[in-house]
């Protein structure tokens, strides 16, 4: 809404539906179907889905698929990338095997990490129906979909459907009885990844400091109030930053508005919100730090993230792998050990 990319004579229409009793995506998917609130085909995407992908060329592939093949619900959006990209999380890929021709989507056999697969089944009907095929283990699911409105319908006469991949997609393409069909739309150059675990958020983050996502930068400053200049080594500082004289930033930063950073402090590989304060002598690699922070003198924070609020005090040393929530304070002289997890909330009965 505040972007400056929206236009007066094209306000977006935003509605938010609050669901009480939904614990998974099927829950969601069968509460839209209830309120009937969708009217044609339309794109389901997660909210941590990262991509500057122009959706227009797929939507009209969907299109016309759905002319010469009624039976097509979904157009599944994937991207190509090596065996070990680094946007491919470990548990969480899929093998595929497509139509080589069409693209349709024959198999869809999730790679669970434990235990471990070294063999799969496929329906010897799918090779009889598509005589030539493609298997692939080289495609990240982007988490965008193209769907019709047979989907929802779908989930909410299967109230086993929790997962759109595991149980959604599979259900449909081993059931004879549905005769639905799914497609796949594969980029090359365009970038779409979703930022579902800590792992994830630092390799998409990496990708955007690095301009992968281009045009989304942080100079492109898409938030109203934002005024980052980009600056030789993938640095983005933006113009209300105080900076000593002394510190350094050294490659791949972004730095937010108002954030003030002490003298020799140096900060690598890392992002700083808006409102941060950053002492003396202080060290930031690989970490990252959100808005109203304050990071006293002499402090050391490797591979981490602190959240909003959050307050360390002098001398402290935080290792690899920690997790600062909202508000905590730590410190003054304290070490905080590795994948430490720290929060003001108290765990809930469900742990």
């Amino acid at each position: 809404r505040n972007s400056r990319w929206v236009k007066s004579s094209l306000p977006p229409k935003i509605h938010t539906i609050a669901m009480q009793e939904c614990y998974s995506v099927g829950d969601a998917i069968r509460e839209l179907d209830a309120k009937q609130l969708l009217r044609g085909d339309f794109i389901l995407v997660s909210g941590d889905v990262i991509s500057n992908v122009s959706l227009d060329t797929i939507l009209e592939e969907h299109k016309k698929r759905r002319e010469t093949d009624k039976n097509c619900i979904m157009t599944m959006v994937l991207k190509q990338a090596s065996p070990n990209h680094r946007l491919r999380a470990q548990g969480e890929e899929s093998l595929y095997i497509l139509d080589s021709k069409t693209n349709q989507c024959v198999h869809c056999e999730p790679l669970e990490l434990y235990p471990q697969k070294n063999k799969f089944k496929v329906d010897i009907e799918a090779f009889e129906s598509h005589p030539s095929v493609q298997i692939r283990n080289d495609l990240v699911d982007c988490q965008i979909d193209i769907c019709t409105l047979e989907v929802p319908a779908l989930f909410t006469e299967n109230f086993d459907y929790q997962d759109i991949r595991k149980d959604f997609v599979r259900g449909i393409l081993q059931s004879d009885i549905l005769g639905k069909t799914i497609y796949c739309h594969i980029l090359s150059n365009q970038y779409a990844a979703r930022a579902k675990s800590t792992k994830m958020y630092d390799a998409i983050t990496k990708d955007v400091i690095s301009r992968w996502t281009f045009p989304l930068t942080p100079d492109s400053n898409i938030q109203q109030g934002d005024n980052y200049r980009h600056s030789r080594n993938q640095i983005y500082k933006d113009q209300t930053v105080i900076l000593a004289r002394s510190a350094k930033l050294i490659e791949k930063v972004i730095v937010g508005a108002n954030t003030e950073i002490g003298e020799n402090s140096r900060i690598s590989n890392s992002t700083i919100g808006h409102n941060c304060k950053i002492g003396d002598n202080v060290v930031i690699e690989n970490s990252y730090i959100w808005d109203d922070v304050t990071i006293e003198s002499n402090c050391n924070i490797y591979k981490s993230f602190v959240a909003n609020g959050a307050h360390i005090w002098e001398n402290v040393d935080v290792k690899k792998g920690c997790m600062i929530s909202y508000n905590v304070e730590v410190g003054p002289d304290t070490v905080i050990d590795e994948f430490t997890k720290l929060t003001l909330h108290e765990e809930d009965e469900d742990g």
